[in-house]
């Protein structure tokens, strides 16, 4: 900390600085047991130390409105550029339209399952294009995702799989024999005949502050934690990464990061 501090005018020494940001007669009382203290006055706060958020965190007004669904960002892109690469992974590169077309296809089968708003649905797979078909598939029928490594302790994966009540697990084919769940497991494959398949009808009464996911902590000291993700928070996230690192139609990002760790978003 420096020594001299200047502010409004008025020069500081560090020391008086440091008097004036402590509450001395709280910090005596130290050994006061917690449910006896009282909550510190407006008056009685450090000045200055009430800040609004940065504008660069903070969603902005413009940004209202505009793809306020994690999932309709990228139908908006496949309508206008359907030809544009979308993913590319174990040799496969899927088209913006076909990436669209693929998960139109698991979302009219989820919702024959049933599956919809307030619903929760497990993604068990390892790293693939799958994954993203998944993911957009769920979120186009109002649902949730929840992320899970397919390589995970079976006894995780059920539990977390029970803790959300998931009706039904998206998997890879390969990886779906392996799985011992306690419920109907869906088998994502690859499907040629995907594109062209109308999207599924629209969720009724959805707004940006529903659930877009769950990630569960690790669990490392305890039972494992669910975070829950909405629509509009993940939006306002991907709207400032893409405007801070300048993200354009004609860049390419390499993902290395597992479904289930929130930057992979």
């Amino acid at each position: 900390m420096p020594e001299v501090l200047t502010t409004q005018g008025e020069v500081l020494d560090r020391h008086s600085v440091m008097d004036s940001a402590y509450n001395w007669t709280a910090l005596q009382g130290w050994r006061t047991p917690l449910t006896a203290l009282q909550l510190v006055e407006r008056t009685g706060r450090v000045p200055g130390t009430a800040r609004s958020a940065p504008d660069q965190t903070r969603c902005r007004a413009a940004d209202r409105g505009v793809c306020e669904f994690l999932h309709t960002a990228i139908e908006n892109h496949a309508f206008e550029f359907p030809s544009d690469p979308a993913v590319v992974a174990d040799g496969l590169c899927l088209s913006f339209g076909e990436l669209d077309g693929r998960a139109n296809r698991v979302a009219w089968e989820l919702a024959e399952k049933g599956v919809g708003q307030a619903t929760c649905v497990a993604v068990v797979m390892k790293k693939g294009w799958e994954q993203i078909v998944a993911v957009l598939a769920v979120l186009k029928v109002g649902a949730a995702y929840v992320p899970l490594d397919a390589d995970l302790p079976p006894q995780r994966l059920r539990k977390i799989v029970e803790l959300v009540q998931a009706p039904v697990a998206l998997t890879q084919a390969d990886a779906s024999p392996e799985l011992d769940l306690g419920l109907a497991v869906y088998c994502l494959t690859i499907d040629e005949s995907a594109g062209g398949i109308p999207q599924p009808p629209a969720v009724k009464g959805a707004t940006p502050e529903n659930l877009a996911y769950i990630i569960f902590t690790s669990g490392s000291t305890g039972a494992p934690k669910g975070v829950m993700v909405t629509h509009a928070a993940v939006m306002t996230t991907i709207r400032e990464i893409n405007r801070r690192f300048g993200v354009s139609r004609g860049d390419r990002v390499l993902g290395l990061s597992s479904l289930s760790f929130d930057l992979s978003v």
